[in-house]
């Protein structure tokens, strides 16, 4: 069964290439939330796997002062320094979200780290900052195997591209391309509107001019 959850990215002026999948929802509190997804980004002079955790809440959660640490098998202690991608608070339209405060950070692991998560039996997190909570990743081992099928290894963790993951979106399928079309079409058609409209006033202005001339030769 074919991968439909990588996405590849590619920028021709840096030579840089992200492999990516959907973020997945960690965890959920009633005042904030956290997704994590995995990406791998590659340049000409570098590359590296990285785990992406993206927080929103209502108080700043300080991912950039903290840790992750990932529990495998109840033994084995994985801890990741922070990298901060943004901070920033949302202004937006949705009163429920306007204020809110939103952060990212990215963890860097390697290939030995994804393989031992997708073949754990357990997988709990801590994520610090400026509390400390744990998450349950039952998911995402689910979630790693995919990444790992679709980017490492086609072969490995087959099985579970057949199972119910419905907490994890399929790559964009480009829908965006469609939209992008309809817009151009839409374009075109204001375009064919605005000739119209000129025309008519073009015709109205022609009217006028002829009624004056009659109106100027009837007093002569």
């Amino acid at each position: 069964m074919a991968n439909k959850f990588i996405e590849v990215e590619y920028d021709k002026f840096t030579n840089k290439r992200e492999t990516s999948m959907d973020s997945m929802t960690l965890l959920e509190e009633y005042d904030c939330y956290f997704k994590i997804n995995l990406r791998h980004v590659s340049t000409p002079r570098s590359e590296g796997l990285l785990i992406d955790l993206y927080y929103r809440g209502d108080n700043w959660f300080f991912l950039r002062n903290g840790k992750l640490i990932i529990n495998i098998n109840n033994v084995e202690n994985i801890s990741l320094e922070p990298n901060e991608s943004f901070s920033h608070v949302m202004d937006s339209y949705d009163d429920e979200e306007d204020g809110k405060c939103e952060e990212e950070d990215y963890y860097e692991i390697d290939r030995e780290i994804l393989k031992k998560i997708c073949d754990a039996k357990c997988v709990d997190f801590q994520i610090r900052g400026e509390a400390v909570l744990e998450a349950n990743g039952e998911r995402f081992i689910k979630y790693s195997q995919v990444f790992y099928n679709g980017f490492y290894d086609e072969d490995a963790y087959k099985e579970v591209l057949e199972e119910n993951i419905d907490f994890i979106s399929p790559a964009d399928d480009g829908d965006d391309d469609d939209e992008e079309s309809g817009r151009k079409d839409s374009t075109n058609d204001s375009s064919g509107n605005g000739c119209m409209v000129t025309l008519l006033l073009m015709c109205s202005a022609l009217s006028s001019i002829a009624a004056c001339l009659f109106f100027i030769m009837g007093i002569f």
